[in-house]
């Protein structure tokens, strides 16, 4: 759980680290994270699609339709949503390269709103 104190400005990077990050840590069934590059090819398993995105430096997630073989990853990450009834498909995110993303984040020049 994360506590802020009154006097602190809440920030995108706080919220993708305490909100959104940590759903990222693990594959998911039945969640669509949104990933677009779509992959040559039929894949058999989550497995293999993880793989791709393993052997990609930039790849950040990846999901896997197993109705249909089809992998698609992504390298910004992203943690979308429920899949749609009836879709099989099954999320997952590189977890270090998350970390990492999240890690070189830029702080923000000015801590204050101008109004």
């Amino acid at each position: 759980m994360c506590v802020f104190k009154v006097s602190d400005t809440l920030r995108h990077s706080d919220v993708f680290a305490d909100l959104v990050m940590p759903q990222m840590m693990a594959p998911r069934a039945g969640w669509e994270n949104l990933s677009e590059k779509v992959e040559e090819g039929r894949f058999g398993s989550v497995e293999e699609c993880r793989a791709v995105c393993v052997g990609r430096e930039e790849c950040r997630q990846y999901s896997f339709d197993e109705g249909e073989g089809v992998c698609r990853t992504n390298v910004e990450p992203r943690l979308g949503r429920a899949a749609a009834l009836g879709r099989r498909v099954v999320s997952g995110w590189i977890e270090e390269r998350i970390r990492e993303f999240r890690e070189g984040m830029e702080a923000c020049e000015n801590g204050s709103w101008p109004f």
